[in-house]
């Protein structure tokens, strides 16, 4: 396994997996084939991040379906 760092962050090696935004926690899960498809200038639908701010993280390790934001909305001071 080549873990070598490239200009963007590691290579991916196509194993299954999921990609989550390190911004605000979106996961792209529609596999490494269709994230490799995407256009470098792909931005994350909830908050604009570009790609290369998206982590690969194991395959279901996020609770999401379609690539839906994980992350249910925080509730406020008074519980709403």
């Amino acid at each position: 396994l080549d873990s070598r760092l490239h200009f963007f962050g590691q290579k991916d090696d196509g194993s299954p997996g999921d990609y989550k935004c390190l911004d605000c926690d979106y996961v792209f899960t529609k596999g490494p084939k269709a994230w490799s498809e995407l256009p470098d200038n792909w931005s994350c639908p909830t908050c604009g991040s570009v790609k290369r701010r998206f982590k690969k993280i194991p395959k279901g390790s996020a609770s999401s379906s379609g690539g839906a934001k994980t992350e249910t909305k925080k509730k406020g001071m008074f519980g709403f």
